[in-house]
């Protein structure tokens, strides 16, 4: 019996306790309803109050009373006249882009040109084996250099590669025609000292 008792007072205080969780979860949602409610009014009307601030007028500003008497008033500064000074030109420079590009053009291929000398300093192996230096004097009826003439010859033209190269650098930057003259003429020089190392000595 008094388990009876005991499992009827249990069932009286679930449905009690379940009664009063629903109202508290029923004011929670009420609640959190009115404050989103409010919270999407206050968003509105800062809205338009920003719409209203927006789309109104700029007044001018009003320009500040004149002075009561004579003695108040302060005269304005007086405005110096500006004075004239000398104008300042740079010299005049002439624009050739074409040829600026076509030294451009020859200081890659110049560039290219020393990579590839810089390559044939050292003789490879097989180079050295097949163009001993003996063999070369014993054979050398039939033409033909050593290694050692090899890499001496391709040092010299790395040499005057890379001369080839600071005169194109130097004719960029020069400011007369005579300067420029003068540098393609030792320009050509040295394709031609160039040219001669691979004549055979006569």
């Amino acid at each position: 019996m008094n388990s009876r008792l005991f499992l009827s007072l249990l069932f009286i205080t679930c449905l009690t306790g379940r009664a009063f969780a629903d109202d508290d979860a029923k004011a929670a949602a009420d609640k959190a309803a009115a404050d989103k409610a409010a919270l999407e009014e206050r968003i509105k009307a800062r809205l338009a109050d920003h719409v209203a601030k927006k789309d109104a007028p700029v007044l001018p500003v009003a320009a500040a009373p004149a002075p009561a008497s004579a003695k108040d008033a302060v005269p304005p500064p007086a405005v110096e006249a500006p004075r004239e000074e000398p104008v300042l030109s740079m010299p005049q420079m002439e624009v050739r882009k074409s040829k600026i590009i076509e030294i451009n053009r020859e200081l890659q291929e110049k560039d290219k040109e020393i990579a590839k000398a810089k390559k044939n300093l050292k003789s490879s192996n097989l180079d050295q084996s097949l163009n001993n230096q003996k063999v070369a004097n014993a054979l050398s009826i039939f033409g033909g250099k050593g290694t050692d003439v090899k890499e001496s010859l391709a040092a010299q033209r790395l040499m005057l590669l890379e001369a080839e190269r600071d005169v194109l650098e130097e004719w960029t930057v020069a400011k007369t025609d005579k300067e420029r003259d003068a540098l393609m003429a030792e320009l050509e020089e040295y394709k031609t000292m160039s040219r001669n190392l691979d004549q055979p000595p006569k």
